[in-house]
């Protein structure tokens, strides 16, 4: 995708993403992803007086800021100028416009990258050459951590719910854990592992009299198997609504 595709229209209005409103996310952020970005970046981090990270497809800059707020040496590089300067304007640093395939920074600059719903955007053509940059840019031994949506390899969403389909026009490659397990074959580690944000959320909604209305005729809902779906629902790949690589350089 170019720099184009990510102007204002896909980061508000929801006509070519799913964003409403980008910039009312951080609370979702919190909730379902940081806890998780927070355990790593301990992990990353251990020994060292000021670790730095870099946030890979960063948007406005949340995660770099959070991570700063943790004591980190947090920067940000996103393919688009719009979204850069929103995060700028929001007084968050050390943000950078450029593609996630030619990363503005010496090699073994970093002992924690993130990239958290980007590579789905990325070109399959390009992909190779975005994880190549992440492992240059890590120093050695230093941990990268990314999240995709899940629509490859949980059946549930992709048979059971097919009404629910991804509105996000930019969302060009989708990833499977063997093909994630390809990217970063170059690692000297990789695990994936399935995780669903907001589990209790959707539970909660799928519990609800307008859920269970609106899915009566899916197969899973309203039957024994539904209580076996919740209770696997994260903890399998096969479950999960979001895939996550832990690799290390």
């Amino acid at each position: 995708m170019t720099a184009h595709a990510f102007d204002e229209r896909y980061f508000s209005g929801g006509s070519k993403s799913n964003y409403l409103d980008y910039g009312s996310v951080e609370t979702a952020i919190d909730i379902g992803f940081m806890p998780v970005v927070a355990r790593y970046a301990a992990v990353a981090g251990a020994g060292k007086e000021q670790p730095r990270s870099l946030d890979v497809g960063c948007a406005y800059g949340f995660y770099v800021q959070r991570l700063a707020r943790m004591g980190w040496d947090a920067h940000g590089v996103d393919i688009s100028e719009y979204a850069v300067d929103q995060g700028r304007a929001r007084g968050i640093g050390s943000l950078h416009v450029a593609p996630a395939n030619r990363l503005p920074f010496p090699a073994a600059s970093f002992d924690f990258v993130t990239s958290i719903d980007v590579i789905e955007h990325v070109p399959s053509e390009v992909g190779p050459a975005m994880v190549a940059e992440i492992h240059r840019v890590l120093c050695p031994g230093g941990l990268a951590f990314v999240a995709t949506p899940n629509f490859i390899d949980n059946p549930y969403w992709n048979v059971y719910l097919p009404e629910f389909v991804d509105p996000d026009v930019t969302h060009i490659n989708y990833q499977s854990a063997e093909s994630i397990r390809r990217l970063f074959a170059t690692f000297s580690r990789c695990s994936i592992y399935g995780d669903t944000p907001f589990r209790d959320q959707f539970h909660a909604w799928e519990t609800s009299g307008v859920a269970r209305h609106r899915l009566a005729r899916v197969p899973l809902v309203g039957t024994a198997m539904s209580h076996l779906a919740w209770k696997l629902l994260g903890r399998s790949i096969e479950y999960s609504s979001y895939l996550h690589a832990v690799a290390i350089k």
